[in-house]
């Protein structure tokens, strides 16, 4: 019996994916590769991207059994970066000081209006800054990573709504791109297109491609998304009363609201939000976003400095070890900096409480409940705008250890919804592929198919709760502190 696909392509910091599904969501087969393999010291390499694209995307094909139709793909990405691209479809990179520009921009234009306007603070690597000082080779279009992958496997250039709006460059209550922001820097707009939403056809897989791989001849690629958005989509977070919690290398909290969350002129809350276009039409996320797992592997490889099969080990270990209590250790996750509540890239991490009978399983447990206690301070920020009555749902691959969600939920003291899906990002790009193609009927429709896979909800044990609370005001916060002096 023929099997009905959909396909989505996950460009992400840590690796790039390519994933098969069958409609109802399940996932049938997955390849990966690291993401530094596909670049060089400029960035993403265009050979070396769309290789690990291709590669991917046969692995993961050849896997699935028997006889398929291959409805669409869709790509997602991490957001903010941007490919630019001459007229014979080439990469260009910027060249000139970008620096006095942004400053001059900023001189008058005040903070508070370009985070109200763009859901973002001001950044001077903003892609329209750097396009203005530019000196070399023309640039033809401003793409997304996900674009930009769509933009090789069809020939076609399409602008998705939640990457784009991730540039800094777009007025969310205008639904443009910022008038005030092209016009002080004389930017061509049309270098960045006419933006579309997520899971509009982008084209046909080209010929070369279908040559050098197993897509099947005919097969439609459409607009995906932001990678955490489109996470979303595939965990059904689309309102107020759903959070969405990713545990990966970046830690993120996000809300979802019919408008773009705004910060009065008097706001003296620290923490720093980012304000999104959901790959759901009509929607916008209200984010929190610190850096997470990311910071376990600086453990595995700058501390243990242990290869995948020794990591493994030792989460196996750590699954069997006693946990009934909170670590005597304690570790301040900012290793990278600090990103909530406040911003702080000098913050330094640390570990407190080491005795002789400290060793790598316990260290590694006093790392994952440290980074529970900065996604407390997230969660903190999301209750002031969410609805009261919300429903945390948590995926990425802290969810694939017993200890970081039992952690997690002592820590958070609220019940945690677990999803029963696989690799969300690039489910939600299938997704996507999925309303495009007429899969599913709409948005609404294609999460509702994938909620009927059901979800695991794991609840806060009450004889600990109370420990890790004391924790975390008498030690966690106040050693924050005295770390900031």
């Amino acid at each position: 019996m023929r099997q009905d696909l959909l396909m989505g392509i996950d460009v992400g910091s840590t690796s790039v994916r390519s994933a098969v599904y069958d409609i109802k969501g399940r996932l049938l087969s997955i390849a990966s590769c690291g993401t530094e393999k596909t670049m060089d010291e400029n960035g993403f390499s265009e050979t070396a991207l769309l290789q690990a694209v291709i590669s991917n995307c046969n692995e993961a094909l050849e896997k699935v059994e028997g006889d398929f139709h291959l409805y669409g793909i869709a790509v997602a990405c991490i957001g903010c970066g941007t490919m630019l691209v001459n007229k014979n479809g080439k990469l260009v990179h910027t060249k000139g000081d970008y620096h006095s520009i942004a400053k001059k921009f900023y001189e008058q234009t005040d903070s508070h209006d370009v985070f109200n306007i763009t859901g973002y603070v001001p950044n001077e690597g903003t892609i329209a800054f750097r396009l203005a000082a530019h000196t070399g080779e023309e640039i033809e279009t401003v793409l997304s990573y996900a674009d930009y992958v769509a933009f090789r496997l069809t020939g076609e250039k399409r602008r998705e709504y939640s990457t784009a709006c991730s540039m800094g460059t777009w007025d969310n209550h205008n639904g443009r791109w910022w008038d005030k922001l092209f016009d002080f820097t004389g930017v061509d707009r049309a270098k960045f297109g006419t933006v579309e939403n997520s899971g509009t056809l982008v084209g046909t897989v080209l010929p070369e491609i279908v040559a050098r791989s197993r897509i099947p001849q005919g097969t439609l690629v459409f607009t995906g998304g932001h990678d955490y958005l489109t996470s979303a989509f595939a965990a059904g977070c689309d309102s107020d009363k759903t959070i969405l919690n990713i545990t990966g290398t970046f830690e993120i909290m996000a809300s979802f609201y019919d408008k773009p969350w705004q910060r009065a002129a008097d706001n003296t809350d620290p923490i720093r939000p980012i304000i999104d276009n959901h790959v759901v039409p009509g929607k916008f996320s209200f984010q929190t976003e610190s850096y997470g797992a990311g910071q376990t592997e600086w453990l595995r490889k700058k501390i243990f400095g242990v290869d995948d099969k020794g990591w493994g080990d030792l989460f196996a270990q750590l699954e069997q070890h006693k946990n009934d209590r909170p670590s005597t250790e304690l570790f301040i996750p900012h290793v990278f900096g600090q990103l909530v509540p406040e911003v702080n890239m000098d913050a330094k991490g640390s570990y407190l409480g080491l005795t002789y009978r400290t060793d790598r399983v316990s260290l590694l447990k006093a790392t994952i409940e440290g980074l529970c206690y900065q996604a407390r301070e997230m969660l903190e920020a999301q209750k002031k705008v969410a609805a009261p009555d919300f429903v945390l749902r948590m995926v990425g691959g802290g969810t694939k250890s017993q200890t970081w969600l039992q952690a997690k939920e002592d820590i958070l003291n609220i019940p945690i919804h677990v999803p029963n899906i696989k690799e969300a990002t690039a489910l939600g790009a299938a997704m996507l592929a999925g309303v495009g193609a007429g899969v599913y009927e709409s948005y609404d429709d294609a999460m509702k198919t994938i909620q009927k896979l059901g979800e695991m909800v794991y609840t806060p044990r009450k004889n600990i709760v109370e420990a890790y609370d004391k924790i975390y005001h008498t030690r966690y916060k106040k050693i924050i502190e005295i770390l900031q002096d």
